[in-house]
C-alpha cells in the first residue's frame, strides 16, 4: 500500500509541476503580450493560441494532483450523516463511478488524438498540431483515473482494516466529524 501511495504521489506531483509550469507560461505570455501591445503596438503573434494550448495542459494536469491532495470540492450533505461503514461504501461507489468517467474521457482523448493526427488538425495562426495535446490529455486523465481507482479501492479495505480506515477518515472533511 505504501508503494502505491509513493508511485501515485510522484505521478500526481509531476502533474502538479506540469500544471504550475502551464500557469507560469500563461502568465508570462499574457504579461509580455500586453506590454508589447501597449509599448510597441506589436503583440505576440498567436498568443491566444499559445495560452489556449497551455490552459488545456494545465487544466487536465491539475485533476490528478487535486485528487491526491483532496482538493476537489465534495458535498457530503447526505453521505456525511451515514454511519462510518456505509459512508465508506458510498465513497467507494462514488469514486468507482468517477474512475469510470475519467477512463471514458481518457479513451475519448485517444480517439480525438488519432483523428487529429490522421486529419492533420492544426491551429489557425501558428499551425501548431493539435494531436500532442490530446495525447497529453490522455496521459493526464489516465493518471487521474488511476488515482481515483486507488482511492476507491481503499474504501472497501477500510471497512475491515482499522489502519486504512483511519487514513480514509483523516481525508474526510472536518465538517463531517462529530465535535467531542
Amino acid at each position: 500500500m505504501k508503494f502505491c501511495d509513493k508511485i501515485i504521489g510522484e505521478l500526481s506531483s509531476f502533474m502538479g509541476v506540469v500544471s504550475i509550469a502551464g500557469v507560469f507560461i500563461i502568465m508570462m505570455i499574457i504579461v509580455v503580450d500586453v506590454a508589447l501591445r501597449f509599448l510597441l503596438n506589436s503583440p505576440i503573434q498567436g498568443s491566444y493560441e499559445i495560452v489556449e494550448r497551455c490552459m488545456f495542459c494545465t487544466i487536465f494536469a491539475t485533476f490528478a494532483y487535486a485528487q491526491t491532495e483532496k482538493a476537489h470540492i465534495r458535498i457530503d450533505l447526505v453521505v456525511g450523516m451515514f454511519p462510518e461503514k456505509l459512508h465508506m461504501f458510498a465513497d467507494f461507489i462514488l469514486l468507482a463511478s468517477s474512475t469510470g468517467i475519467a477512463a471514458i474521457i481518457a479513451y475519448g482523448a485517444v480517439l480525438q488524438a488519432r483523428t487529429s493526427m490522421s486529419s492533420n488538425y492544426i491551429t489557425s495562426v501558428l499551425n501548431i498540431p493539435l494531436y500532442p495535446f490530446y495525447w497529453l490529455e490522455f496521459v493526464c486523465m489516465l493518471v487521474f483515473a488511476v488515482t481515483l481507482l486507488y482511492d476507491s479501492v481503499k474504501n472497501p479495505i477500510a471497512m475491515f482494516d482499522d489502519r486504512v480506515a483511519k487514513e480514509v477518515k483523516a481525508r474526510w472533511s472536518l465538517s463531517n466529524e462529530n465535535p467531542s
